[in-house]
């Protein structure tokens, strides 16, 4: 999902058949022609793309004449951004301290979810997840909100009733506890992302039998109270469900946790869309915007730097002068994109520091 007017990097990936060399690879929105490149890498800035859907597809040509098109994807640019909870959330009934919330929104990039004020998850595909969100006894509201990096930002609530769980031992309170640690991760190709649950029993009731499930929809296996391990080979979002059950096969708790596992070629995109991001509003002169990807102390600095190049008329040639996107290092917080540009001594590798704030959203440190 895009803001409109939108800027979207269209990537491809071509390999020719045999001996053959790639002539060029075209991209099209429907059948209208986006643009044509003919050398790699095979990538281009679609800009000022309007509000609508659009189902985008690359077709690649080479030197004989073959052509191979790739799936379409579908895009979807929208004038706001907008946020909603999973259906059955509102109204429900939990019987435990905390409780998952999920849902979904429509939003640009390096946006980010909070719900009652706790950051939640969101995922490249528009899914959020708020796992152990706090409730008290009786009604609580639950708002989450989503915030663009442009400060842009929509809100929902709905109602949830903590009661005290049918023939517990405790109370209001629960007579199990789950934790799920790490909540989020990333994996690069051919590693595992290891996640620590942990079930512990707080009142000390009775029970048969404990299942957990590393995956939604999977009978689990049998595991005791203490510590235990799911283990991810690929990106995606788990569901990790822990069931315990009496002796009559009833459940008497049950816990969902979703842990999110990001690929390092997913964060390397928004890395570089992030960056994509100050560049495209220098070059439109508007400082401002620019100054929302750029962390308070460095802004301060920058903002008074490119506000005098924009005075002199020289700003956006100052921009198409920083260099090109060479290669990133990133994590799950932290990220350097190295620039490469030239200079009297040869080409020089820069680095740019970006941070993952507080508040879920991707900014330049330093550059």
């Amino acid at each position: 999902f895009y803001l409109a007017p939108a800027n979207i990097d269209l990537v491809a990936t071509a390999i020719p058949p045999g001996n053959s060399t790639i002539a060029k690879v075209e991209f099209f929105s429907g059948s209208s022609l986006i643009a044509t490149v003919t050398t790699p890498p095979y990538n281009f800035r679609w800009s000022g793309v309007a509000a609508g859907s659009y189902s985008v597809t690359a077709k690649a040509t080479d030197n004989l004449g073959i052509v191979g098109t790739s799936a379409p994807v579908t895009i979807t640019v929208g004038s706001a951004v907008t946020i909603a909870f999973s259906p059955g959330l509102n109204g429900s009934t939990v019987y435990d301290e905390s409780v998952l919330i999920s849902g979904s929104v429509q939003a640009g990039p390096n946006s980010a979810v909070t719900v009652n004020g706790q950051l939640a998850t969101i995922t490249a595909d528009g899914q959020f997840f708020a796992n152990a969100v706090s409730l008290t006894d009786g009604t609580n509201t639950i708002s989450a909100t989503v915030t663009g990096p442009d400060g842009e930002t929509a809100t929902q609530s709905i109602v949830l009733t903590r009661a005290a769980p049918v023939g517990g031992g405790g109370g209001t309170g629960p007579d199990f506890r789950v934790t799920v640690d790490p909540l989020e991760g990333m994996i690069v190709s051919g590693g595992s992302f290891p996640v620590n649950v942990t079930i512990e029993s707080l009142t000390g009731r009775s029970y048969a039998t404990i299942s957990l499930a590393c995956v939604a929809n999977y009978a689990g296996s049998t595991v005791t109270l203490g510590s235990a391990q799911c283990a991810y080979t690929a990106p995606g979002n788990y569901t990790i469900q822990v069931t315990v059950k009496d002796g009559m096969n009833q459940v008497i708790y049950a816990k969902a946790n979703v842990v999110v596992v990001r690929s390092a070629l997913g964060q390397d995109q928004l890395i570089r869309a992030v960056y994509s991001r100050m560049l495209d509003s220098l070059r439109a002169g508007n400082v401002d915007a620019a100054m929302n990807v750029i962390t308070g102390a460095a802004g301060e600095r920058y903002a008074t730097l490119f506000n005098a190049l924009k005075q002199e008329g020289k700003l956006a040639a100052a921009v198409d002068q920083l260099g090109a996107m060479r290669g990133a290092t990133v994590g799950l917080d932290m990220a350097e994109l190295l620039i490469s540009r030239e200079t009297p001594q040869g080409t020089a590798a820069f680095p740019i520091w970006m941070l993952r704030g507080p508040d879920g959203i991707w900014r330049i440190e330093s550059m």
